[in-house]
């Protein structure tokens, strides 16, 4: 992999990483394309600001919380509960998880399997909350108004349907 210090210079342009992008790569794939690591591709699409003007990330559009304007987004971003739930869902997706992303997946389901679900409270941001009888199989808690459509699959531990 490269240094940190050779990213920037191992890394296509802004315009290319757009296009790579926009034809359809995910980052994992853009990072083994150019040797760098996902998290490294991230932080440049980041410092670029294409997730500010650019579409959800297929990540991003199935999580039913729009926290892309939340004036505490860098907050919530790096709440434990959050990347787990992230990497919940890169992994449901077949996206290869970094050992980072493994260890915060393996944490939030040990929370979901202990009867929690997350939710995105006011002020303290994502915490879990028991689950009830309406979040069925979600490892969410769906937010009100929020139609419920095809993401909620991704959403869903199977493996807790064994459970019962």
């Amino acid at each position: 992999m490269a240094a940190e210090g050779e990213i920037m210079m191992v890394l296509p342009s802004d315009y290319e990483l757009q296009k790579l992008l926009s034809a359809g790569l995910n980052e994992t794939q853009i990072a083994k394309q150019f040797g760098v690591t996902q998290q490294a591709v991230g932080n440049r699409l980041n410092y670029i600001e294409i997730y500010r003007k650019g579409p959800k990330s297929p990540v991003s559009s199935v999580i039913p919380w729009d926290i892309s304007q939340h004036p505490e987004k860098k907050r919530l971003t790096q709440q434990a509960s959050f990347r787990g739930l992230r990497g919940y869902v890169r992994n449901k997706m077949g996206e290869t998880l970094t050992e980072r992303a493994k260890l915060d997946v393996r944490a939030f389901l040990n929370r979901v399997r202990q009867g929690y679900v997350l939710d995105l409270m006011d002020g303290p941001g994502f915490a879990y909350v028991p689950r009830e009888a309406s979040d069925g199989l979600l490892v969410v808690r769906w937010p009100e108004g929020v139609p419920r459509d095809g993401r909620t699959a991704l959403l869903e531990d199977n493996d807790r349907h064994a459970e019962r």
